[in-house]
């Protein structure tokens, strides 16, 4: 095989990549990475104990490997697609700075997804055609223009975050505009698109099984493992009690396992319900650990946000389907009938007690933030997790998580400023009130930074504070400490202003709108679509009550589903 013959796979006449060449890319992916590259780094580090930096370099070889297998089956552009679509889900990032302008996801950091992403644009540069360009985008990009002008002209403490966070929505606004692309122009089909995502969610999930059953982290910082501690114990009838918590988190660094599960759930009950025999079992069983990881995460919004996308999936699909079920000894009555019993299973083990479960809390909103947690450092304190390699590049130095109780322990050691604590505890609560099986003493806490952070809105409502400037402008308000703003639609609203709010929201709604615009038309993947806006849905909720919209792991992968139903609308329309 010649370059030139090489160079010709992503001519603008070459033929849409078969869709085996897909799964399989992304399967050969997967295994490279979830389960090759630890392997790698757990040789180097007993036979070459002095080679520096042996994390990196099994990463290095495994990609040196894909790359090599992409080249020998001369389907690049699948290669690039499946990659990009694996790759968004986990956290791999090299330092571009210094360590106090990197705050969770948002600073200079070089990602792994950046490499199939300039491929892929490269190759729509090449052929000088795009499929569309919709008013979602239009308005994202207006969203994205507006932060840029709230870092101007706003006026926050960290004018520098501000402009991190402008280049932080800009690569989230363009893997929702490449997603679109890809499925308008049938590239790749929006079933096998959203079966990567899942593909990689599930390896998560193994990953995810392999730390509850240790007990804590393997030791891999680099390839995405946060290294953090457990928070409450999970009891298992006669098993006994596991500990369970934040380190429980697959290769996405922390929190965005427990929306990338929300995500992938209804999209795995889909294909669950079109299969038959074997496969209907299989992806019941792969349903099933997905959501068990959930509850093992110890992460509440999380098992929240699979309950509402389990309750939207049966409603679109009561919907969608009323006139075929209405006989109920119809095939699809069966079909419904297992789907229910699944979905019973799944909500036995989202409910399963732990020790945090049913603590009580009520809100005072007169009294400070405390973290709860005499584990967690104060601000000016941050802690570090030293692994195998050295210090780990933390995304949320000294935070406590969004889980019910516990601590994130990971840090950089040099950074110079006070980072933003995720979670607070229990703020002093005058009285209580009850959800059961779920801890709300954390509510108290969280309702608080929504009053302050509405507050800041009111004294800044064109431009806002800047993007990502609560945790530092958070020290100068009641809370008296940085904290990330638990709400996805607060941290827009009061960082980039009323506009920049209404703008990503007109995008998001706009999306959405495209995915139930899908729902009635005769040739779409209906089941897929149902799975897809579920599971937006559950996100959606579980991301208004946790701070996981500055994690690229959580946020990447949510716009990259919005985006490929706004092209399989455009697809099926034109």
């Amino acid at each position: 095989m010649s370059f030139s013959g090489v160079i010709s796979r992503l001519r603008i006449d070459t033929e849409p990549p078969d869709s085996r060449s897909f799964i399989v890319s992304g399967g050969v992916l997967t295994l490279l990475l979830f389960v090759l590259s630890p392997v790698l780094t757990t040789a180097f580090r007993t036979f070459l104990p002095p080679l520096p930096e042996k994390e990196y370099v099994a990463i290095a070889i495994c990609g040196l490997v894909y790359g090599g297998y992409i080249l020998y089956s001369e389907d690049l552009l699948a290669g690039f697609v499946a990659s990009l679509l694996i790759l968004i889900t986990v956290r791999i990032a090299i330092p571009a700075g210094p360590s106090r302008d990197i705050i969770a996801g948002i600073g200079p950091q070089i990602w792994i997804f950046y490499a199939p992403l300039a491929c892929i644009v490269l190759y729509y540069f090449s052929r000088g055609t795009v499929p569309t360009v919709s008013l979602a985008h239009y308005l994202f990009a207006g969203f994205v223009g507006w932060s840029l002008l709230a870092a101007v002209v706003g006026n926050g403490p960290r004018p520098d975050m501000a402009y991190y966070f402008t280049l932080y929505v800009f690569q989230i606004g363009l893997i929702f505009l490449i997603s679109t692309w890809l499925v308008a122009d049938g590239i790749v089909e929006l079933r096998h698109a959203t079966l990567l995502i899942v593909v990689a969610v599930l390896a998560h999930s193994i990953v995810g099984l392999l730390q509850f059953v240790n007990g804590g982290p393997l030791g891999f910082p680099h390839h995405g493992e946060a290294a953090r501690t457990a928070s409450e114990y999970l009891t298992l009838g006669p098993l006994g009690s596991f500990p369970i918590g934040p380190h429980i988190n697959g290769f996405a660094f922390g929190g965005p396992i427990a929306v990338l599960i929300t995500l992938a759930v209804p999209v795995g009950v889909a294909y669950a319900f079109r299969e038959q025999g074997k496969k209907r079992l299989l992806w019941t069983l792969a349903v099933l650990m997905m959501v068990f990881v959930q509850r093992t995460t110890a992460w509440d919004a999380g098992r929240g946000g699979i309950v509402v996308a389990l309750v939207c999936f049966a409603a679109l699909g009561l919907w969608t389907f009323r006139k075929e079920i209405r006989n109920p000894f119809s095939n699809s009555s069966g079909n419904l009938l297992v789907t229910l019993l699944g979905g019973v299973l799944a909500i036995v083990f989202l409910l399963l007690p732990g020790t945090s479960s049913g603590t009580a809390a009520l809100p005072n909103l007169s009294e400070r933030g405390e973290t709860g947690s005499t584990e967690t450092p104060s601000p000016s304190t941050p802690s570090t997790d030293v692994s195998p390699e050295g210090t780990r590049l933390a995304e949320t130095p000294s935070d406590v998580g969004t889980q019910p109780t516990g601590t994130q322990t990971t840090a950089t050691p040099s950074s110079t400023e006070a980072q933003p604590v995720e979670s607070g505890g229990n703020p002093s609560p005058t009285g209580s009130f009850d959800i059961p099986f779920f801890d709300t003493s954390n509510l108290g806490i969280r309702l608080q930074m929504y009053v302050e952070s509405l507050g800041l809105t009111v004294e800044h409502p064109v431009f806002g504070i800047g993007g990502a400037n609560f945790p530092s402008a958070a020290v100068q308000t009641s809370l008296d400490r940085s904290y990330w703003l638990h709400n996805m639609f607060l941290q827009v609203l009061v960082g980039t202003g009323i506009p920049g709010f209404l703008l990503y929201c007109a995008s998001l709604g706009l999306s959405i709108f495209s995915g139930l615009r899908v729902l009635v038309l005769s040739r779409s993947d209906t089941l897929v679509v149902i799975g897809v806006l579920s599971g937006l849905v559950g996100a959606i909720a579980q991301l208004n009550l946790n701070p996981l919209f500055n994690k690229p792991t959580a946020i990447l992968p949510f716009w990259a589903l919005c985006g490929m139903l706004v092209g399989e609308h455009y697809r099926l329309t034109h």
